[in-house]
């Protein structure tokens, strides 16, 4: 069977055609930016339209994210109720994950899309109430904030702060292993805001090097000076993951990359849910990482590393040169 044709670009009366319709501007406003983008008519369409693009994003009138959509055709909605949709952000699971702006505030948040198969499973939406509502209320400062799961003409969504920042992850890589001080201190505070989820009832599930981000700090200021946060329910992990388990595929376990560093071998037998004793090795395997600059039994292979994990164990930290009594 051949390829299906990829969609021709919009001609530029299409494309502000399409602007228009979006409800990113008002009519009134496209008009005058039509106006106003006079001089680059003369070019051949496409770079019209390229130049298009980038005029409107270097306004701030559109995104960079949105600019692709129009110039796609994607007829999907730019808003969900009252949540202008900014940007688009990769996510595991079946949502969508969304920066978002809502406009009667003006504040700038994380939107979770929903699947509205998978919450149609009476199992998957009730765990996903409990756990926007243990999320919701857990106050540690280390966590991000979940503030509310809400319902708008069919979509369901959970709306959280949005973290700015790098992951942990990325740092390491670049900057190489915390001062031991920093490292002992950064575990502390993970364990405390993950307790608070226990408290609570609920299990984190999801905790690697990836789920700590580093906010920015301002210029001028030292990288590691910036304040750590912990991604939490919707932002880590698929939110409709039902129960909290390794998933099973080997593929999918593939796809965990270094996170799989982190996952406690029990998880690897059969029907093995996530637990707060799951959640403790996570958070072992989290201090080695941030003393070392390396995830523990790491060897280039999510499966391999899993594999000598439940065979093995992490290397002493003292093969790092980490000394017992740090």
């Amino acid at each position: 069977m051949p390829a299906p044709k990829s969609t021709p670009p919009p001609s530029v009366d299409e494309f502000w055609r399409l602007l228009a319709a979006s409800g990113l501007v008002d009519a009134a406003t496209a008009a005058e930016l039509r106006r106003e983008s006079a001089d680059m008519a003369g070019r051949k369409s496409d770079d019209v339209l390229t130049a298009l693009a980038r005029w409107l994003v270097g306004r701030g009138v559109i995104t960079r994210w949105q600019a692709k959509r129009l110039v796609s055709r994607d007829p999907r909605p730019f808003f969900i109720a009252d949540y202008r949709l900014l940007e688009r952000h990769d996510c595991d699971g079946d949502g969508l994950l969304f920066e978002a702006r809502n406009e009667p505030s003006g504040r700038i948040v994380s939107l979770m899309l929903l699947s509205s198969s998978r919450c149609r499973q009476l199992d998957v939406w009730s765990e996903i109430v409990r756990r926007t509502k243990a999320a919701h209320q857990a106050a540690d400062p280390l966590l991000s904030r979940t503030w509310m799961l809400e319902q708008h003409e069919g979509s369901r969504f959970i709306v959280c702060e949005r973290i700015q920042g790098v992951k942990l992850s990325d740092e390491l890589q670049r900057l190489g292993p915390l001062p031991r001080a920093q490292a002992g201190v950064l575990a502390l505070q993970v364990a405390r805001a993950v307790a608070e989820l226990h408290a609570l009832g609920a299990v984190h599930g999801d905790l690697s090097l990836d789920a700590l981000w580093r906010e920015p700090v301002a210029a001028g200021g030292a990288e590691r000076n910036g304040r750590v946060r912990l991604l939490q329910f919707p932002l880590c992990g698929d939110p409709h993951r039902v129960p909290q388990r390794l998933p099973s595929g080997e593929q999918e376990r593939a796809a965990l990359g270094q996170r799989a560093c982190f996952v406690a071998p029990e998880l690897l037998l059969r029907d093995a849910d996530c637990s707060p004793a799951t959640d403790v090795y996570a958070i072992g395997a989290i201090l080695s990482a941030l003393l070392t600059g390396a995830p523990p039994c790491w060897n280039g292979d999510a499966l391999r590393s899993l594999a000598t994990a439940a065979a093995r164990g992490p290397e002493p930290l003292g093969s790092w040169g980490v000394s017992a009594d740090m």
